[in-house]
């Protein structure tokens, strides 16, 4: 995917959050590291079908997911009751801003959210690499900045 594939993407759509009024476009546990596996986990999860629903908990669930975090965050068990705080934050807040930006569709059932992928060929180019990730998020925090009227004094 080429950077300008990504501006297209951001372009078309409005992330003004003065029309918004969402607070979390993004959020503390959105580095690129943590978006990258979080993608990753997604695309596992839903065997890269663009029609298989879930939600952040089955991400979480995920044996996967488990295994994967575990190896490179050096975290403990994602079941742990240690642990159960500091993970809701660690997947729902980028799950939260792949649905804020347009790679997920979220939707509410009851209390709970279920997320389907929108753009698969975005999601997989953050799962690739962390730089990738990182070249998503600032084009993508400037596009927000730019569009909810904050320019940037450089």
């Amino acid at each position: 995917m080429k950077e300008q594939q990504i501006i297209d993407f951001l372009k078309i759509r409005d992330y003004d959050i003065r029309k918004t009024q969402n607070a979390r476009w993004i959020d503390q546990k959105c580095t690129p590291d943590v978006l990258s596996i979080v993608a990753d986990c997604i695309l596992e999860f839903t065997q890269y079908n663009i029609e298989k629903s879930f939600s952040i908990r089955d991400i979480w669930d995920s044996p996967y997911t488990n295994e994967n975090v575990k190896m490179i965050f050096s975290k403990p068990d994602l079941n742990s009751d240690f642990s159960m705080h500091k993970y809701d934050k660690f997947f729902s807040q980028p799950v939260k801003l792949l649905a804020y930006s347009g790679i997920l569709f979220e939707t509410k059932t009851g209390n709970r959210n279920i997320y389907t992928i929108q753009n698969i060929e975005l999601l997989e180019y953050l799962m690739q690499r962390e730089t990738n990730a990182l070249k998503f998020l600032i084009l993508y925090i400037q596009k927000v900045l730019m569009d909810s009227g904050v320019e940037p004094n450089i």
